[in-house]
């Protein structure tokens, strides 16, 4: 089935923020009218409230010590004010099959005293769940009829070969190609609107798996390649991507349209309204991205496509913080056959994934990628390891500072005045990305 054949699908993804208030619901209600009347079906993705999350997290902290009925009663909690708010019937028994199924699984973790990855994935599954049980109930009040899918029954996670037990079940990865049996079951199932979970998959067995930090975002771009969808609308509290971040420099512009290399490159670097890897199944499908704001529907908004996008060379500035770099210190590597083999193999065995990289002749200093949660024991074991062969120390809270845009290279040289900011700050590595769309 090609798009000319079948329904015209939107997906339309809501995360934290956009899902944790009636009013964002009823603008989410009257968004998805809208996009009924355009001719469009919409396939709405929700992430769970963020305090959920948060509280979930806790609650697998402290279950070892039998500590952590009272967050589970304000998770509860939560989900009932939003359905009071919404002015649903009996709020507090739309999320009692997920509260109990919490409760079991922390009754193993208090027997136990052990928290596999497998059941940390299922309890931290439980807020978009919940999220879209009350969301339903809503919408079908609202008289829009959804359909409610469950992502872990569509969205199959993919294992390699060498995917460690975290990374299976906490930092899945999903395979997005274009899937007509999928299409096929929502064509006959006839459905107004779809709504589903994001962040959350399934794997061959049958289990739940996570799509790590910014699942949803990627969900809803996997939902939007397997259905070639017309677009995506990504909801959140800004309508796109600004030449820096507007709280902190509130001269800073939105960037109206960007092409998928530029965008993939700003997510990467720190722009936080996009997940970086769900610029990927988008691009292999030739869907666009919108970017829209919950709070103001109407406004200007970033655009995401294929299309060269006009301007300067330098379209943004972005920054992450709280970065650990590991430098790595010994005269051994100087014409050393495969000593950077030998440090990556090491990382990789600890499930560090290494971002910029900068080399000189007796020293590597690398920038570890937080990919979910890098725990510091994990990083100790890392240096531990990494000891038998040379001096290997950590730098912590660093920032990387990034210039994003178009043939970089060509204005280094104006750079200098830029630079002089940093007279005061210890500099430790300058990385120009191959791609040229990036200096850091």
């Amino acid at each position: 089935m090609t798009r000319d054949e079948g329904p015209r699908w939107v997906v339309m993804k809501f995360g934290g923020k956009s899902v944790s208030t009636a009013h964002h619901w009823k603008t989410i209600a009257a968004q998805i009218r809208e996009r009924q009347q355009e001719g469009l079906r919409p396939f709405v993705v929700c992430g769970a409230i963020r305090r959920v999350t948060r509280l979930l997290n806790e609650t697998i902290q402290r279950a070892a010590s039998g500590e952590a009925e009272p967050l589970l009663q304000q998770v509860a909690a939560i989900h009932d004010e939003l359905g009071d708010a919404l002015g649903l019937d009996q709020s507090h028994a739309i999320v009692a099959e997920e509260i109990d199924e919490l409760e079991r699984l922390v009754g193993r973790i208090e027997f136990s005293h052990e928290v596999s990855p497998a059941i940390r994935a299922r309890i931290l599954a439980a807020g978009e769940l919940m999220l879209t049980r009350v969301g339903g109930a809503f919408l079908e009040q609202e008289g829009l009829e959804p359909v409610s899918l469950d992502a872990r029954e569509v969205l199959r996670s993919v294992d390699s070969f060498d995917t460690t037990q975290r990374r299976r079940y906490l930092v899945a990865e999903c395979d997005s190609a274009p899937d007509p049996a999928l299409q096929k079951t929502l064509r006959r199932l006839d459905a107004g609107v779809v709504l589903t979970q994001g962040f959350i998959a399934g794997n061959r067995d049958g289990e739940t798996v996570l799509l790590g930090w910014g699942g949803s975002d990627k969900s809803a771009a996997c939902f939007a390649a397997k259905l070639e969808a017309e677009r995506m609308e990504l909801w959140s509290d800004v309508p796109g991507i600004f030449t820096t971040d507007p709280h902190r420099v509130p001269s800073a512009r939105l960037l109206r349209v960007l092409d998928y290399a530029e965008a993939q490159e700003l997510a990467s670097t720190g722009a936080e309204v996009i997940y970086p890897g769900a610029i990927e199944p988008l691009r292999n499908a030739g869907v666009p991205l919108h970017i829209r704001s919950i709070n103001q529907p109407d406004v200007d908004r970033t655009v995401i496509g294929a299309q060269q996008s006009p301007g300067q060379q330098v379209k943004a500035i972005s920054v992450r913080r709280g970065i650990t770099l590991i430098s790595i210190d010994t005269v051994l590597m100087w014409h050393q056959v495969g000593f950077l083999a030998r440090l990556f193999e090491v990382l990789a065995r600890h499930d560090l994934s290494v971002d910029l990289v900068a080399t000189a002749e007796t020293n590597v200093t690398v920038t570890i990628d937080p990919i979910g949660e890098v725990e510091p024991e994990t990083i100790e074991a890392a240096l531990e390891e990494l000891g038998g062969f040379c001096d290997a120390r950590q730098i912590p809270s660093c920032a990387v500072i990034s210039l994003v845009g178009r043939d970089l290279r060509s204005i280094l040289p104006d750079l200098a005045p830029a630079l002089e900011v940093m007279e005061e700050q210890r500099v430790h590595l300058v990385s120009q990305s191959a791609s040229d769309l990036d200096f850091s």
